[in-house]
This record gives structure tokens, sequence and C-alpha cells, in this order.
């Protein structure tokens, strides 16, 4: 995952690799965090906690069951504020229902003439 993006920009795409001391979760039958199949849930907050996004299996995608890749592609109204952020992401597999440790990147400003 990039740690820095462009504020509105389209089609961010978030990429993270979830592992449980050190090594690859296999993601084979994991759920969002609702239950729903085909995707994760990815949670985004920005520093000051103004602004919320959730985002489940409909919008998701688990890119390598094997080895624990998921992504989620970001419209331009989610990014519209600068500033550090924060994602983490929900899964249920098996017995395990929970969210990875959160990661930080940062939203530069966008900086388009008046």
């Amino acid at each position: 995952m990039a740690t820095n993006v462009t504020q509105e920009n389209n089609k961010v795409t978030i990429k993270i690799n979830i592992q449980e001391d050190g090594a690859n979760v296999n993601l084979d039958g994991a759920t969002d965090i609702h239950g729903d199949s085909g995707g994760v849930t990815f949670v985004l907050l920005n520093s000051d906690g103004t602004k919320r996004i959730q985002k489940d299996a409909s919008d998701t995608s688990i890119t390598s069951d094997s080895n624990g890749e998921v992504e989620l592609v970001l419209a331009a109204e989610d990014l519209d504020m600068a500033g550090t952020w924060y994602v983490q992401v929900g899964f249920t597999l098996g017995t395990f229902s929970g969210w990875t440790e959160p990661k930080e990147f940062k939203v530069d400003a966008n900086l388009r003439p008046a």
C-alpha cells in the first residue's frame, strides 16, 4: 500500500496483506465482518475522527486467498480530506471474527487551480 495518496483522486486502490506472526493468513472461506462472502470489511478513519468510511464484501476483494491479499478501490469522494488516515480490515474465518491492526497512510491536499 502506498503511504501517500492525493485528495479526491478516483480509483485509489488500497491493498493489504493480512499476516499473523509474520505469516500470510489463508483467507479461503473468509467473509466480511457481517458474514457476507466474496470480500472483507474495510474501515477508514481520518485522524480527527470526523470522517469514517466502511466498505463491506460487495465493495472489496480477496485477491489471493492463500496469500492473505485483500483490496479496496475508492471513489474520489471517499478521500476528500487531506491528512492522516487509518485503515483496518475486518473478517470472519472459522471461529475467528475480528480486525487487523490499524495501518496509517497520508492523504496529500489536491493543489488544483482555483
